[in-house]
């Protein structure tokens, strides 16, 4: 798990770790404790810290498969780049916020994406990083309403579309290990 963040309140509606107990608690920290509680026996490698272009190689581990749910787009085209070239296997979430239709989400190659703001910003990162497809994605279908509005805000997100991203993202991995 790599993650720089702590729980805030605007994390409660759509992280499952996020409650009143964890609030301003290390995300990473918060979900080792967690995952230990489901299954002791499972090793968690935890790295509090902001992944960027500069560290990709230093805290990703050597590993089969990698789920992104990064938000910010140099970074997680760093990482995508990084596992292409390393050959682990990566499954990575584009944009949840104002959409309400979970049914809408799909999973398809980077170079297939529509209607996504951050799926659009990232096929730009990566064709200048020389990645035109290739990339396994979760991604939504949904028109959001008011799209020039959107870009001046802060998307809002409701718990059901995340979460069910992070179970396709989920499934994505576990069919990839157990093929």
């Amino acid at each position: 798990l790599i993650d720089f963040d702590i729980f805030s309140p605007s994390n409660l509606n759509r992280q499952l770790p996020a409650l009143l107990s964890t609030i301003n608690q290390s995300k990473v920290h918060v979900c080792a404790k967690r995952i230990a509680d489901i299954n002791p026996a499972c090793r968690v490698d935890i790295r509090r810290s902001k992944l960027s272009p500069q560290n990709v190689a230093e805290l990703v581990p050597s590993c089969d498969v990698l789920v992104d749910a990064i938000d910010t787009v140099t970074a997680k085209a760093a990482l995508i780049q990084y596992c292409l070239t390393q050959n682990i296997a990566v499954f990575s979430s584009m944009g949840t916020g104002n959409k309400l239709a979970p049914e809408l989400l799909k999973v398809d190659d980077i170079a297939h994406t529509q209607t996504c703001p951050l799926a659009r910003a990232l096929r730009k990162q990566l064709r200048a990083l020389g990645v035109e497809r290739g990339v396994t994605v979760v991604f939504s279908e949904e028109q959001s309403p008011n799209q020039a509005q959107e870009n001046s805000r802060v998307p809002a997100s409701m718990a059901f579309v995340p979460g069910a991203a992070g179970l396709l993202l989920a499934s994505l991995a576990v069919r990839y290990l157990i093929q």
